[in-house]
């Protein structure tokens, strides 16, 4: 399943090589059987919307996202505030929701990509009860920097 996400991923920055576009995935995947990566397209310098995916042994949650950034330096990173609507499932139960999150991007000249969003939402189908939204993703830029 992992390799099938990745294939996925890179044919997905593939199709927009020339947009700047972050893909991102959590360190803490060497340390626990789980994947966390998340692709997000810069629509404009204060824009970005994406996807994100965590997979457990147990669980999984699926978000779609779009997010505003407050003063952008080097388009679409520093301060911003999102929304997200997705869902989650495990076992028997599934559910799908809304909600807001706030986080923090980074980006270096060499494009590498820091990004940090807590957040949480609820869940409208009462199986769940309530969507956490946590990213703590270390990844790389495709396309231009802006200096």
């Amino acid at each position: 399943m992992k390799r099938t996400i990745f294939a996925l991923a890179f044919t997905a920055m593939g199709l927009f090589a020339k947009a700047q576009v972050d893909f991102t995935i959590s360190p803490f995947l060497l340390l626990v059987p789980s994947l966390q990566a998340s692709v997000e397209y810069n629509v404009n310098p204060n824009w970005g919307i994406g996807g994100d995916l965590f997979a457990g042994e147990d669980i999984f949650f699926i978000y779609a996202s779009g997010r505003h950034f407050f003063n952008p330096d080097k388009g679409a990173d520093k301060f911003s505030i999102g929304a997200y609507a997705g869902g989650a499932g495990g076992g028997d139960e599934t559910g799908f929701g809304l909600g807001f999150f706030f986080g923090y991007k980074a980006v270096s000249v060499k494009k590498i990509v820091f990004d940090f969003a807590l957040g949480g939402g609820r869940d409208f189908t009462d199986n769940i009860g309530f969507l956490p939204y946590l990213k703590l993703n270390l990844g790389y830029r495709f396309g231009l920097v802006k200096e």
